[in-house]
């Protein structure tokens, strides 16, 4: 069973529905990228500790929604997560008065992966 399979099934009672469909549809070459995100983040269990998103908004797509949209746009730090290339935002807030957040984005090629 893969590593991906493996979690799915021992963490089921404490994964949201969408952090495990997000987590499935990973490939197991990513599954790696994924654990350092979470790590990046502060935590060591995705979909337990932060959420996990699947988007096809690139990473190019993020940092113009930054300059153009976030109402704080907080650090933003280049990564490099298990060979994938990778983008930390740190405390950014989306609109006043939302709280500030941290945000890992992975790219995966065809789509990314938003951990927060």
């Amino acid at each position: 069973m893969s590593a991906i399979k493996t979690f799915l099934t021992e963490n089921a009672a404490y994964l949201s529905e969408g952090s495990a469909a997000a987590i499935e549809s990973i490939p197991d070459a990513a599954w790696p990228a994924l654990l350092a995100g979470v790590e990046a983040l502060g935590g060591a269990e995705p979909g337990i500790d932060c959420k996990v998103v699947i988007t096809h908004e690139t990473l190019a797509d993020f940092d113009a929604a930054r300059i153009a949209h976030w109402s704080e746009r907080g650090g933003r730090k280049e990564l490099t997560l298990a060979g994938l290339p990778a983008v930390h935002f740190d405390r950014f807030q989306l609109r006043r008065g939302s709280p500030r957040q941290n945000q890992v984005v992975i790219d995966l090629g065809d789509r990314r992966v938003s951990l927060y």
